[in-house]
């Protein structure tokens, strides 16, 4: 998940549709994940977080908010997502390799 979110933060133009978009590809790899039992059922809620934290962005790049807002949102994301992978070693990597 940190890498999907350093990709977005590294957007120069985003776009909801984008964010929408990785939004359901990071839910349909993770319904894979989970229905393979790659990932824990905790691994699993703990990236809800970050699906929720998708739709938020979403929200707010279609609300066209000051893109610094959008930043720190951006990046208290990537924070979570860290803590997340601290606790979930190897999730990032499982969900990056997940075809979908």
């Amino acid at each position: 998940m940190d890498s999907l979110l350093r990709r977005l933060l590294k957007e120069e133009d985003l776009e909801p549709g984008t964010v929408r978009a990785e939004h359901d590809r990071l839910a349909e790899r993770l319904d894979i994940l989970r229905h393979n039992g790659d990932i824990t059922i905790d691994a699993f809620l703990a990236a809800g977080a970050i699906q929720g934290g998708l739709e938020v962005l979403a929200t707010l790049v279609g609300l066209e908010v000051d893109p610094s807002e959008v930043t720190r949102h951006l990046n208290s994301m990537i924070e979570r997502a860290q803590r997340i992978e601290e606790v979930h070693p190897g999730l990032d990597a499982a969900i990056e390799q997940q075809e979908s």
